[in-house]
């Protein structure tokens, strides 16, 4: 059995196009279900005299097709079409695993993550103390550069993206929600080095549990490309996650509960911040 998949570029024309494939289908007499789990909209076909099933979906511009040859279990197909969905997100956001820095009240206009600027007579907040403990593993400087530091719970950065809601899904196979895992970040704001860390905590949950979730949802580590490798960098024992696009890679470490994400291009940039971590 073989599934085939296809993303067509439709650009401003993408919903149109959603619409006429569906208008196409029920014209055949085929029953369509909305799938509202795949992309920013999309649905389903089934055929009532064969009884297979294709799925379409739209996300921006881009339009997905997958459908079966041959008999093809549904949860394969979902899981298909759900992988496609991942992979259709990254390639939106040009590549990179994970998605913008946690925004935060008060940081400067010109840093990922920016707030618009407070005029004199405002008092600009702290940085966010949502995970102080979780923040403190995090180095403060790197290469004799100065990172900016915060912190916040998965409720505030998870959103309806793929990789966000597959993360979910795994803290719900936890016994977890959004709300009690804590998130902490440090990065650059002049953007002099390439680097950018993420680290990630669900108290109660060792990091032995939590990196396979992190690596497989957030980072796409399951995804077909996707290379995931043991390196010994900077005295810690981390996978390295690689997509095989010049882009950056990602290098993952456990330290108790805390699973700790550095972002570069750069490996020995990676070591150095690899190095300064607890």
């Amino acid at each position: 059995s073989t599934v085939y998949v296809m993303v067509s570029c439709y650009g401003a024309d993408a919903t149109a196009g959603l619409d006429r494939s569906r208008s196409a289908a029920e014209a055949a007499g085929e029953l369509t279900v909305d799938r509202p789990d795949l992309g920013e909209a999309g649905f389903a076909i089934v055929d009532t005299s064969s009884a297979t099933t294709a799925v379409y979906f739209r996300q921006g511009g881009l339009v997905a097709y997958a459908a079966p040859s041959g008999t093809v279990d549904p949860a394969d197909l979902d899981a298909i079409a759900a992988a496609v969905a991942i992979s259709v997100d990254r390639a939106l956001a040009g590549g990179t695993p994970p998605p913008a820095p946690i925004d935060v009240p008060g940081a400067p206009t010109d840093s990922p993550g920016a707030s618009p600027a407070a005029s004199v007579d405002e008092v600009v907040p702290e940085p966010s103390q949502a995970a102080p403990d979780l923040l403190a593993m995090l180095p403060a400087e790197v290469a004799g550069t100065v990172l900016a530091r915060d912190s916040a719970t998965g409720a505030d950065i998870l959103g309806t993206d793929a990789a966000s809601r597959a993360l979910v899904a795994s803290l719900t196979s936890f016994g977890a929600t959004p709300e009690q895992l804590l998130v902490a970040q440090a990065y650059d704001e002049t953007e002099t080095i390439d680097l950018y860390l993420l680290a990630f905590q669900l108290p109660g949950t060792p990091a032995t549990k939590l990196a396979p979730a992190i690596i497989d949802t957030w980072l796409l580590g399951d995804a077909a490309g996707v290379d995931r490798s043991p390196v010994t960098l900077g005295g810690h024992e981390v996978t390295k996650v690689s997509y095989g696009d010049g882009g950056a890679s990602s290098y993952v470490v456990e330290s108790g509960e805390a699973v700790i994400v550095v972002e570069t291009t750069d490996q020995a940039v990676a070591t150095e911040a690899l190095a300064a971590l607890p």
